[in-house]
């Protein structure tokens, strides 16, 4: 979850309050409430799920902290968008970077480029369609320390193309992304 336990905008979803959830989660798993953190998750520290493909990095779990999420895993059905290795990045408890999710109803007419690899923040090759269901992110590297985090991986899901993205989070305060292609 993003900085004030907000729902992040990947896929379909949009920025919502997580509150609701996470409550029902803790009553259908009691086990849980014995786990560190919220659901298991030391939210309060950078962290990557390898298994769900999702990249974590923070410095407190506090609503105004620094955050910035990374998307590498795989296609999750059909409701993943044309998106890889995209981000999101939050500062006192506002999306300053936020992924585009969906906007209404699925017959808004708006839906298909909402999906598309243009509304999405990464690197886009306008004269190819990307092809997400195959592919995912790969030699993903990740560090994270109290100075700084650090993820990099790559993607070749537009043909003939090999997309890289790397993202340093220095002092927990500042993103740089490098990406060559």
């Amino acid at each position: 979850t993003a900085p004030g336990h907000y729902q992040l905008n990947y896929g379909d979803g949009h920025i919502t309050p997580s509150a609701g959830i996470i409550q029902e989660a803790l009553e259908l798993f009691p086990e849980l409430r014995e786990e560190p953190g919220v659901l298991g998750i030391d939210r309060s520290r950078s962290a990557i799920l390898r298994p769900s493909g999702y990249a974590f990095m923070r410095t407190a779990d506090t609503a105004d902290s620094p955050f910035m999420s990374i998307n590498f895993g795989n296609w999750g059905g059909g409701h993943t968008h044309q998106d890889l290795l995209d981000f999101s990045i939050w500062c006192h408890g506002q999306p300053l970077i936020e992924e585009v999710g969906r906007f209404g109803s699925y017959d808004n007419p708006l839906d298909p480029f909402f999906r598309s690899e243009a509304a999405h923040n990464q690197i886009v090759l306008e004269t190819f369609p990307m092809n997400r269901r195959e592919h995912r992110g790969r030699d993903v590297l990740w560090l994270a320390t109290d100075a700084v985090d650090f993820f990099s991986g790559w993607h070749e899901a537009y043909p003939q193309a090999r997309i890289h993205r790397q993202i340093v989070f220095v002092n927990k305060q500042i993103a740089t992304l490098l990406s060559p292609t």
